[in-house]
């Protein structure tokens, strides 16, 4: 009898050390998981960047004053990493390549560094005005040098002027649609900006809270987005 006792002893033992080992082991696991989980999505956040496109390329424009703005603004009030393309100053040519952009076979050297910059943009704000009705030449031509580097990303949209580019920004998120990305329904108009010599521009609040509602849509769709155009 004492010796059965002494081996059923044993096993309940052998039995309670597997399964503290187990508990240890999980906790551990859990703990690794958490803490380098809460790293990890940490580090992804500086990793998300916003490239904000100033379309404007007339001398007098009020448009850089506005990109700065939106930059600034969204330095401070998102998760982005801020990068400000300003047409005026890249000054890319009216569109000069032989090959189909959707071919991605550039030859000019223009080209090939717009081409990264934007390849390497997780999202987009569109700072425009309006001209006859839709959106600034200069625009659609640095749109049209490339195809890819466009696809799957978020692009939100800030527009001033007579009725703040309402209708220039319907035509770039139409073209944006066809270019499989995802035009963000909130924007910012500024409604009656215009060119620094009619009117100095000074953010309102209600302009900064629908820059704040526009800038957490786009973090959430680039986000979502992201898995799509890194693969």
């Amino acid at each position: 009898m004492g010796t059965i006792l002494e081996f059923f002893t044993v096993i309940i033992s052998i039995n309670l050390s597997f399964f503290n080992l187990v508990y240890a082991s999980f906790n551990v696991t859990t703990l690794h998981n958490e803490v380098f989980g809460v790293l990890l999505l940490s580090n992804n956040k500086s990793h998300m960047k916003l490239e904000i496109i100033i379309a404007s390329t007339r001398p007098g424009r009020i448009g850089d004053q506005i990109g700065k703005w939106i930059a600034d603004y969204a330095a401070e009030h998102s998760d982005f990493d801020v990068s400000v393309a300003d047409l005026a100053e890249i000054n890319l040519p009216m569109y000069d390549e032989p090959n189909l952009p959707m071919l991605g076979n550039y030859t000019k050297e223009h080209t090939k560094q717009w081409s990264k910059r934007i390849d390497a943009a997780d999202a987009f704000i569109i700072v425009t005005p309006e001209y006859n009705y839709t959106m600034p030449p200069s625009l659609l031509n640095a749109i049209d040098f490339l195809q890819n580097e466009w696809k799957y990303k978020p692009a939100a949209f800030v527009g001033y002027g007579g009725t703040g580019a309402v209708r220039a920004i319907q035509t770039e998120r139409l073209l944006f649609t066809n270019l499989s990305m995802m035009p963000i329904p909130i924007m910012v108009n500024l409604v009656g900006v215009y060119r620094p010599a009619i009117i100095t521009f000074k953010p309102e609040e209600k302009h900064e809270q629908a820059a704040k509602k526009m800038l957490e849509e786009l973090h959430k769709w680039a986000k979502a987005l992201m898995p799509l155009h890194k693969s």
